[in-house]
């Protein structure tokens, strides 16, 4: 402000607070074709096959899910650095993706379950769980930020199937998600519930040992299975979490509210009190431990016959930095060990 020619830099800001997750509240699409990040935008047709999919999807969201925190607009952005994954930035409110393998051989949508993912962390906006003070990403709560919205994409996937069997030309998204396609974790999940997976980072060895591919299995697992004994579990959680935050504005999230928060909604789960029963889930430890360890990689892998597994096992330490690489590493960023290929001793298909 410009007072007398003088500038005034007293100027007295007030903020009103938006209360989240009023159930008015909706996500609304928006597939980007005036720009691309580092690449051209998407075409009209390329948006018009990913909204097809966005308008029946986003519904489905909502009724598992509930209302987003905010009425809000998400970009779908052609991302030169997103081939073959979905990110979603709460900042520019923005899902990076590729045209480059947007669709596979039956001219479907190639990854129509991480669509819905992202699009699932893009309904707290910027109110996500795994989140610092200034709600940028931490890792620390991986287990139930990622796990609900892995849990959440494979309900509404399923859903979705059953809704709309149609709408696929292949046949290779009709299926019950989780049970097949390398993420079979629910008839094998107390076997995998060990350990190993503990961790507050997903990609804490990037994909050299492939347990991130257990852990989002785990994670959505965990998740599906309140699922089943309370179909609101999600509405329930996402609800008083908002509640929480709309009466006191310097609430962040820790794995001790996320315990609270789930105590407050449901009292036990498989007949155990849930206190107890999110201790005895390795996923949601929200730590990890440092030395050596052997982790044991065992899924249906999503690149061969469904019969066929991918079985490993890895001598790995987990260094100060949550980073897990092979024993004895001095190379805490890893890059020796992936460029010799260190990390595995043991591969059996």
């Amino acid at each position: 402000m410009n007072v007398g020619g003088n500038l005034d830099t007293i100027i007295e800001l007030q903020f009103n607070w938006e209360n989240l997750g009023d159930v008015g509240n909706v996500v609304t699409i928006n597939v980007e074709t005036n720009y691309g990040d580092g690449t051209v935008p998407y075409t009209a047709a390329e948006a018009t096959k990913l909204m097809a999919f966005y308008d029946l999807v986003n519904p489905i969201i909502k009724e598992v899910y509930g209302p987003p925190s905010r009425n809000h607009i998400i970009n779908i952005v052609n991302d030169v650095n997103s081939a073959g994954t979905n990110t979603y930035y709460n900042g520019p409110n923005q899902v990076s993706s590729s045209a480059t393998n947007y669709l596979n051989g039956a001219n479907d949508l190639d990854q129509p379950r991480l669509i819905i993912h992202e699009l699932i962390h893009g309904y707290r906006d910027n109110v996500g769980l795994s989140s610092d003070s200034e709600w940028h990403y931490e890792p620390v709560l991986s287990g139930f930020e990622e796990g609900m919205a892995e849990g959440v994409a494979l309900i509404v996937m399923n859903i979705f199937i059953d809704r709309y069997p149609n709408f696929f030309n292949g046949d290779e998204h009709k299926t019950h998600w989780n049970q097949a396609n390398g993420m079979p974790f629910e008839w094998n999940y107390d076997f995998q519930n060990h350990s190993q997976v503990t961790t507050e980072d997903y990609w804490s060895s990037d994909q050299a040992t492939g347990s991130h591919v257990v852990r989002y299995g785990l994670g959505a697992t965990v998740m599906k299975k309140m699922y089943y004994e309370d179909s609101l579990i999600f509405i329930k959680f996402n609800t008083e979490y908002y509640n929480r935050l709309n009466a006191d504005h310097t609430l962040l999230p820790t794995r001790a509210l996320m315990v609270d928060i789930f105590k407050t909604i449901k009292t036990e789960v498989e007949r155990t009190p849930m206190e107890d029963w999110l201790n005895d889930q390795r996923i949601l430890d929200c730590s990890f431990g440092l030395g050596k360890k052997i982790f044991m990689l065992s899924y249906t892998s999503l690149g061969w016959q469904a019969f066929q597994h991918d079985n490993r096992i890895h001598f790995m330490e987990t260094h100060q930095n949550g980073l897990e690489w092979n024993w004895g590493s001095t190379d805490q960023l890893g890059a020796n060990e992936v460029d010799n290929g260190q990390l595995g001793v043991g591969h059996i298909n």
